[in-house]
């Protein structure tokens, strides 16, 4: 069984970030939430794979870390990885949670990796699965080969990859189509569009990507409006019409 547990990470939480996980909360009110940071991420290395963690801390950047660190919580606890930009329309039903690994396609074909692309920024598992360990172990050997592209270390691409040329474990995992997990944007990217399976929606805020200025000023202002729609609404479900006036963390 996969757990009821929900994993965020981050340096630290923007205001928009905090928004989106406290509906998240709201919509899986029987959900455990895990967060983790920096520190917490770096030891938790240190216990599940003490023979990398002067690579792990090597690492210059932090969205290689991250990319690593989320499938270690999938390794010790299980659960529901998400990013914080994951804004959930519903809980999954007990069919999900009775799966062994639930990922999500993101793309039917992508050109750089020739193939359906896998997203990371929703991946649910059981605990203890080797599965994670072996794509882990993966990413360090590339670093060590000299890759720098951080979608083919431990990224989307990487795991796409890894799940497509793995036999073994090819039959354990369940790819969700994109409507259920990654669908596409709508209302101006502040939400997205709602099938029956829909479970939620990636806002792909991206604040790890080299950004022009403009496209700065243009993402954050977007951050910034979806979180108020997501907090307005999630206000009006539970009836916190307070909590409307008063956005805390």
């Amino acid at each position: 069984m996969i757990p009821k547990i929900i994993h965020h990470t981050a340096a630290t939480l923007t205001l928009e970030e905090k928004v989106v996980i406290k509906r998240a909360r709201n919509v899986l009110n029987d959900y455990d939430f895990l967060f983790w940071g920096d520190e917490e991420n770096e030891a938790l290395v240190a216990e599940i794979m003490p023979h990398r963690v002067e690579a792990y801390r090597s690492i210059g950047r932090g969205v290689i870390k991250a990319d690593i660190a989320r499938c270690l919580y999938l390794y010790k606890a299980g659960g529901i990885y998400v990013d914080t930009d994951y804004k959930f329309f519903k809980k999954p039903n007990p069919a999900f949670h009775r799966s062994t690994i639930v990922l999500g396609v993101e793309e039917q074909h992508n050109d750089w990796i020739g193939m359906r692309k896998v997203g990371n920024a929703f991946m649910a598992s059981q605990p203890k699965l080797p599965f994670w360990l072996e794509f882990v172990e993966g990413a360090f050997e590339r670093m060590e080969g000299g890759e720098k592209q951080v979608l083919l270390l431990a990224g989307p691409h990487a795991l796409s990859l890894f799940i497509a040329s793995s036999e073994k474990w090819r039959d354990f995992v369940t790819l969700l189509p994109a409507s259920s997990i990654y669908p596409e944007f709508s209302r101006f990217k502040l939400s997205g569009k709602r099938s029956a399976d829909t479970l939620g929606v990636h806002l792909c805020w991206g604040s790890w990507r080299n950004k022009s200025l403009l496209n700065m000023i243009a993402s954050r202002s977007r951050r910034l409006m979806s979180a108020f729609v997501a907090y307005v609404l999630a206000a009006l479900v539970t009836t916190d019409l307070l909590a409307i006036l008063t956005i805390v963390a």
